[in-house]
């Protein structure tokens, strides 16, 4: 969210503002060991993914949490569950 800020020329800071209810967390050696294993596992199967998805996807798995997203390339993980949030209102 702040890159799309910064890249539509609006000030980031104000992202923090309109999203009072998004706990902040801290990125943590757990998560990058989750995400080198979630490379890992889609290298063996002949898969990629692009360093900021793995981040995404290696916080959530660590953390047992679902990742709330539109993106359907992240089915092919294996945990966490995915919520797609165009869907669930």
């Amino acid at each position: 969210m702040y890159h799309g800020a910064v890249k539509e020329e609006r000030d980031p800071v104000h992202i923090d503002d309109d999203l009072p209810w998004v706990e902040r967390l801290e990125y943590t050696q757990s998560h990058v060991r989750e995400g080198a294993r979630i490379r890992q596992e889609l290298k063996e199967n002949g898969q990629q993914i692009q360093h900021p998805d793995m981040i995404l996807a290696g916080v959530a798995r660590s953390l047992d949490v679902p990742l709330v997203t539109a993106d359907t390339g992240f089915k092919r993980i294996h945990g966490p569950d995915i919520d797609n949030h165009r869907e669930l209102y």
